[in-house]
């Protein structure tokens, strides 16, 4: 039987089933019913480990963000019943380094994954480091929110070797995560394999001149990006300048953001 606590959280998983819509360019997690076999389980106790992994199954779309989740009892039901998930949102849950290294252990065998949301959740370096190597395996990830964790210029080295082979990522949210200059070089050279990269968001951060010329030679592979968000980014003329020619590769820009930085009339 499951313990007490992963029955606890049986319910909070049937409310949270979501969406899988393969054509959306952006986060999508648009409720659905729960399988009617997942939503009699929660009316159960005790609860067949057997009868439970049978209706995890049939869940390909999990949104529980912002849940106060107890991710040490969830990560043994997502790597027994759900590795087959094609959404996982766990955004503003507090993980923390405890939780990112729970969450380690399902992610490395959920090479489904399409879009995975870990946003303000306190990561910090040391759990950008517990999840990279599980990582490595989500080759299939189109989208990837990483925002609002902290994880600095080694948090986001730690990262950046996987992001080589997710070729077929086409959303990578890093903004909010003290950022600078060293991380972003880390950054680049992974920028070089994602040519299917439509929008790439790096604001509020501060990479800072030196950051953006690490940046602009990667920008030359993305040929499909649509957005690009700089600000607040402490960029000046000679930033802007280094950017320059490399816009000239993305020919399917729609959106460049660059408000809040200290760009002049030399770099307009």
């Amino acid at each position: 039987f499951l313990t007490s606590e992963q029955a606890d959280i049986l319910p909070e998983i049937a409310e949270c089933t979501c969406d899988v819509d393969n054509r959306a360019t952006e986060w999508s997690d648009r409720q659905v019913g729960c399988p009617e076999a997942l939503k009699n389980l929660t009316k159960m106790r005790p609860v067949s480990r057997e009868d439970c992994l049978s209706a995890l199954k049939k869940v390909f779309g999990l949104d529980m963000h912002h849940r106060q989740l107890d991710v040490e009892q969830l990560a043994p039901l997502l790597l027994h019943g759900m590795p087959h998930l094609r959404i996982l949102n766990v955004r503003s849950n507090a993980c923390g380094l405890v939780g990112a290294a729970w969450l380690s252990k399902p992610l490395a065998v959920m090479t489904a994954l399409q879009k995975l949301n870990l946003g303000n959740n306190n990561l910090r370096a040391q759990g950008a480091t517990a999840l990279s190597e599980s990582l490595y395996s989500l080759t299939e990830l189109r989208q990837l929110y990483l925002h609002k964790n902290g994880l600095g210029d080694a948090g986001v080295a730690s990262i950046a070797p996987p992001l080589e082979h997710m070729t077929k990522l086409q959303v990578l949210w890093l903004s909010f995560n003290s950022l600078g200059p060293h991380g972003v070089t880390a950054l680049s050279h992974s920028l070089k394999y994602a040519k299917s990269l439509e929008k790439f968001d790096l604001e509020n951060n501060g990479i800072a001149d030196a950051g953006v010329t690490a940046l602009a030679p990667a920008l030359k592979g993305t040929l499909n990006l649509k957005t690009l968000l700089l600000s607040a980014n402490s960029i000046c003329d000679a930033g802007a300048k280094a950017l320059a020619p490399a816009l000239h590769y993305t020919q399917h820009m729609r959106v460049l953001r660059l408000n809040a930085n200290s760009i002049g009339f030399q770099g307009a």
